[in-house]
């Protein structure tokens, strides 16, 4: 009897043991991965660091440079091949992808960097880095298209190719654009029927 209850206390530590062991793999493995994982740098999303940038100023009210409030600063939003310029006046009668992107290049143009995180799901703020702090960005000819739409649970997951120029860009929110330069960027956004959060950013790489 004694016998077969030391047999019994072997076989679960064994069991325990073999059980911690495949946990212990499974945490070291999952954790290396995540290591090497580059996270998405969406300051520099092209790889394209080489550029001349102006002298970031924290001070500076954008909307007293008269050249750069003559240019269009409104969002083209177009979805299912229909498209309209959202305003201040429209933006909440449009899809709530449509009013975020609104309060989102908003939130940028007014360098709002404390605000800015909020756009994006907790997911992806994991595996991203995000400017810290950015000044106000004299963003213009800004257009954002539906590309794909596919259910999701509890919603949709749109993809959108986003455009913008930067006028005097000074690196603080994209280091990697030239002045007047556009580059197309992929914006991946979760959608219910009340709200819409970023869930991935990308763009092609320059070299």
């Amino acid at each position: 009897m004694v016998s077969l209850l030391k047999n019994k206390k072997k076989l679960i530590i064994i069991i325990l043991s073999s059980v911690l062991a495949v946990l212990a793999l499974f945490f070291a493995v999952t954790g290396i991965s995540a290591l090497l994982t580059p996270k998405v740098d969406t300051q520099n999303l092209t790889g394209n660091g080489d550029i001349s940038l102006a002298e970031p100023d924290y001070t500076e009210d954008i909307f007293e440079d008269e050249k750069y409030i003559s240019k269009q600063r409104e969002v083209f939003f177009t979805f299912d091949g229909d498209g309209e310029f959202i305003t201040a006046e429209n933006y909440l009668t449009f899809s709530p992808a449509g009013e975020m992107f609104y309060n989102y290049f908003n939130c940028v143009i007014k360098g709002d960097h404390a605000l800015y995180p909020s756009f994006f799901s907790e997911a992806f703020k994991k595996t991203a880095i995000l400017p810290e702090k950015f000044t106000m960005q004299k963003l213009y000819d800004i257009s954002v298209t539906l590309e794909s739409r596919e259910s999701a649970d509890g919603g949709y997951t749109e993809l959108y190719s986003v455009r913008y120029r930067i006028m005097d860009n000074n690196g603080t929110f994209r280091s990697d654009l030239e002045n007047g330069t556009v580059i197309p960027v992929y914006y991946t956004v979760f959608v219910t029927k009340t709200d819409a959060v970023i869930t991935g950013i990308s763009a092609p790489s320059v070299k």
